[in-house]
């Protein structure tokens, strides 16, 4: 592997491969994100987390919500191979079918209420939105896919921000009134998610599916503004409502390093952890409360991947999760208990794998064929 071009056959291209294979949304992917998208050791095992990765602090942009505030976990709601979706209850196993039948669905991921989820139907080679509660009932036609290629929900819930199959202007629709702007940018963008209820973030991405520029601008259409980001490579994700984004650089003797650029300072900051020798580091991806991040490490010259976990201020060494892929090309998606102290890990294979934050701790459940998971954020405990 010499260029960021030979990791990305088997690694950038995994930030959408879920897209592509199953052809789902970034809202569907997760909230960042979400996200999204959801970003793309040796010694250290699961059990193995450093003292001194245990208990990183946060920048302030990237605080926890106090405990009060901080969401409860739910069902996981996920798709499986065979096109069903099924909930599964995380504290004792349970897995209930959903939605079954001849239809294809996948992809779900939970609506800002909670209460109900959406998913991806294929219909005449189409894609096609629906939504259905929580238990699989009411299943209502949303709309074309296409229309919303990229698309996620405002930190409020009240708006939702989106951009067309190929890339246009973001299209901000009213979630109450259902009525629809578009914010004129400079050129179109791939890629749209929140930064705060007033800040969005947009991206353009090349026909490799990897960043090439990426800017903020306010959500009444004013102030578009670069973000400065040398060496911009491969993935990026942000920290809905947190202003915060991880992205990936490649330079000669530094390849695959992440940097977390805030918005609000406009400091730009290199997550030390990532700066090892001999090691890519890509597909960030943030946990809710902002402490953390998921990454897939490369070791240059060697074949394979694997899941790791960063303390988002670069403190303490990156924990490795899970298994090491033998192959670059291996499907691994990370998903964050919505109050931040857990993370399901699914493999192609349909493996999940459940870890405790922040030590890392776990291993292999027996749930089996969990593709696409989202994980119900249930009100905080009064």
């Amino acid at each position: 592997m010499t260029g960021p071009d030979s990791i990305r056959l088997g690694i950038v291209q995994q930030l959408f491969e879920v897209a592509i294979t199953a052809r789902l949304s970034r809202t569907l992917l997760a909230i960042v994100v979400a996200m999204s998208l959801a970003a793309c050791g040796d010694n250290v095992g699961p059990s193995g987390a450093p003292a001194s990765a245990a208990s990183p602090a946060p920048s302030a942009a990237g605080s926890p919500s106090p405990a009060s505030s901080v969401a409860r976990n739910g069902v996981i709601v996920y798709s499986d191979p065979a096109g069903d979706i099924h909930s599964l209850d995380p504290e004792t196993g349970k897995t209930t079918l959903l939605i079954g039948g001849p239809t294809n669905d996948f992809g779900p991921g939970f609506l800002p209420d909670q209460t109900r989820f959406q998913f991806i139907r294929l219909e005449g080679g189409e894609d096609v939105f629906y939504s259905a509660n929580v238990d699989g009932s009411d299943v209502q036609r949303v709309g074309p896919a296409k229309e919303m290629a990229n698309s996620e929900y405002s930190p409020q819930g009240d708006r939702l921000a989106s951009v067309q199959e190929g890339g246009s202007n973001p299209t901000i629709t009213d979630v109450a009134s259902g009525s629809s702007r578009v914010i004129p940018l400079t050129k179109p963008v791939n890629i749209v998610s929140w930064l705060t209820d007033d800040l969005l973030f947009v991206a353009d991405l090349n026909d490799e599916g990897s960043t090439v520029e990426m800017w903020t601008v306010n959500t009444d259409g004013t102030g578009q503004k670069a973000i400065p980001a040398p060496g911009l490579c491969c993935s990026v994700s942000t920290l809905r409502g947190g202003g915060l984004v991880a992205w990936d650089s490649w330079a000669s003797g530094a390849e695959g390093r992440v940097h977390i650029y805030d918005t609000a300072t406009g400091i730009d900051r290199l997550v030390t952890s990532t700066d090892v020798p001999g090691a890519h580091f890509l597909d960030a991806l943030w946990s809710p409360d902002g402490k953390w991040l998921t990454a897939r490490r490369v070791m240059a010259g060697v074949e394979g991947v694997q899941l790791v976990l960063l303390a988002s201020d670069g403190s303490g060494d990156a924990i490795a999760l899970g298994p090491k892929l033998p192959t670059n090309d291996g499907q691994i998606r990370s998903t964050f208990s919505p109050d931040g102290t857990k993370l399901l890990v699914t493999y192609e294979d349909g493996s999940a794998w459940l870890f405790d934050l922040p030590a890392g701790t776990g291993g292999k459940t027996d749930w089996q064929g969990v593709v696409a998971p989202t994980w119900q954020a249930l009100d905080p405990t009064p």
